[in-house]
This record gives C-alpha cells, structure tokens and sequence, in this order.
C-alpha cells in the first residue's frame, strides 16, 4: 500500500447535453464518481486534474474552472484501516477537446453520461461514492 498525500482531486466534465460523466470504480472506495486522484507526483491540483482525467477515461482537458476546495473526512484504500482519514479536496469543472473516452479497465468500469434526474436517483439510492454525494451537494448539483 502506498503512502497517501492527503490531497486528491476531483473533476467534472459535462457534455453539451448537461450531463455528467460518471463511472464506478474498479478500485475503492466503491461507488459511482466522476475522475479523481491523490495530487502525488503531479504537482500541482491542476496538474493533476488533467493527469487524471487522461489517466482514467482518456479524455484531453482543454480548460479547468476551480468549483470547490476543502476538506472531506473520507478514507480511502492507501490509509488502510487505521489511516487517519480525510483528504484536501480540489475540485474542477473541465472541458475537453472531444468525448470520445478511453477508459482505463483498471481504474473505471461503466463510464457514462448522467442527467440531472438521475444523479439525483444514484444518490437517492446510496450508489454514488460518499465522498462524490457530498461534492455534488457542495457544487450544486444535487
């Protein structure tokens, strides 16, 4: 198990119709969420958000607008058990040069676009990754 950084990334891509590209992860924590890492070796958060997107869907990132940052008490796979939890969140909305997507088999499984209607269902009924849920709520889309 790796060391965590305690800092992670998350972003959101839209397509021209509103919806959200999404997927579950092959990887814990489960759920469904949108592209996210640990910043790490990347640098920088914006580093990292166009690392990551490349990294598990295979899209381009072309613009990022910073939604939200803060911090989120979730633990994820690299802290193990006993880790002290929680992570610093900065969260993107991005643009892509094209959605065509190349999903990494490792990291992602069932990438799709999501309306409005049914994120709300996804969080509804407890599908979506807690820490994602929370996010959404925080940048208003739920």
């Amino acid at each position: 198990m790796s060391d965590c950084c305690y800092s992670v990334v998350g972003v959101l891509i839209w397509n021209d119709a509103d919806e959200l590209l999404m997927f579950e992860r092959n990887t814990p924590p489960e759920g469904i969420a949108c592209p996210a890492g640990h910043i790490d070796e990347h640098g920088t958060p914006e580093q990292a958000a166009i690392n990551e997107v490349r990294e598990e869907v295979g899209l381009s990132v072309t613009t990022l607008r910073s939604l939200w940052q803060g911090y989120l008490p979730y633990r994820c796979r690299r802290q193990g058990e006993y880790g002290d939890g929680g992570h610093a969140w900065f969260v993107y909305s991005a643009t892509v040069a094209d959605y065509v997507i190349d999903a990494s088999d490792r990291e992602t499984r069932n990438v799709q676009w999501y309306g409005f209607a049914e994120i709300a269902i996804l969080a509804q009924n407890d599908q979506l990754e807690p820490a994602w849920k929370e996010i959404l709520k925080k940048v208003g889309v739920l």
